[in-house]
């Protein structure tokens, strides 16, 4: 029996058709601080639905045209993954140039309103293509969003997805491990304050083993240490040794890594 998605939204939202596509839908609701405006389709062929939410302000032309890239994608969007990613999706007037789909796996939109419909549900949204990997897991995905990539806000400031694990013997800063007083073994998602606030800090651990690990949304791994009035940095995937970087430049080429533009 097929999903009743209107009377099911009418529980708790303000309806409405969204007649430009067929089986699409707007609603919306709204809090003290702040406005709520959704969209949900459909799919051809298969009881699914691809949703997005956006927070604050509406853009129902560029939803729409959002929606009918993924129409044209449906056959990639079939094969078995938490997330897609589809490159080429621009958009000058909030700065993004991909589209990202997550699996029912990774979100709980619907979870207390309908089981059923969450379960069948994709969401979609815009992003910077260096926020996203392209391989994480359901609960990386739901880390992510909750806590570094606000998706629901189409003007959000972007920055790179960071990983990082960091000690500094001077400061006793270190990222957490399962062992009291010990750094953690695995890379942990952070902000970019957190990641250049370590950066920093090494200058202070001059040579005595502190270090800053950082992955970016590529895969690409490095290692950077502080000896000598300099940084030097080790990456994973290059054979060409240490690279040594001044003080005043390390921001900026670790921004470059985080984006995957440095030069090679």
């Amino acid at each position: 029996m097929a999903i009743n998605v209107e009377d099911i939204l009418r529980k708790n939202f303000k309806v409405e058709r969204a007649p430009e596509l067929s089986d699409c839908w707007r609603y919306y609701t709204s809090t003290p601080a702040h406005t709520f405006n959704s969209y949900i389709r459909r799919a051809s062929g298969e009881e699914r639905f691809y949703q997005t939410t956006i927070r604050d302000h509406d853009d129902k032309d560029w939803v729409l045209k959002l929606l009918k890239i993924i129409e044209e994608k449906e056959s990639y969007l079939s094969e078995p993954r938490h997330i897609w990613i589809i490159d080429g999706v621009y958009n000058e007037k909030y700065g993004f140039d991909s589209l990202a789909v997550i699996s029912p796996s990774c979100h709980r939109t619907f979870i207390a309103l309908d089981r059923e419909l969450n379960d069948k549900t994709f969401v979609f949204f815009p992003i910077k293509r260096f926020e996203f990997s392209g391989d994480e897991d359901p609960e990386v995905i739901m880390e992510m969003r909750d806590r570094y990539v606000s998706t629901i806000d189409w003007k959000r400031s972007v920055y790179p997805k960071i990983l990082m694990r960091y000690d500094n013997k001077y400061t006793s800063s270190r990222s957490k491990g399962r062992i009291k007083g010990k750094v953690g073994k695995s890379l942990i998602l952070a902000r970019p304050e957190t990641l250049y606030r370590e950066i920093d800090n090494l200058t202070l651990a001059d040579g005595d083993g502190s270090f800053v690990e950082i992955e970016n949304y590529l895969g690409e791994f490095c290692r950077l240490e502080y000896q000598n009035g300099a940084y030097l940095a080790t990456i994973k995937q290059d054979n060409a040794g240490q690279t040594q970087i001044s003080r005043t430049l390390a921001h900026q080429w670790v921004d470059s890594f985080l984006k995957g533009t440095r030069t090679k």
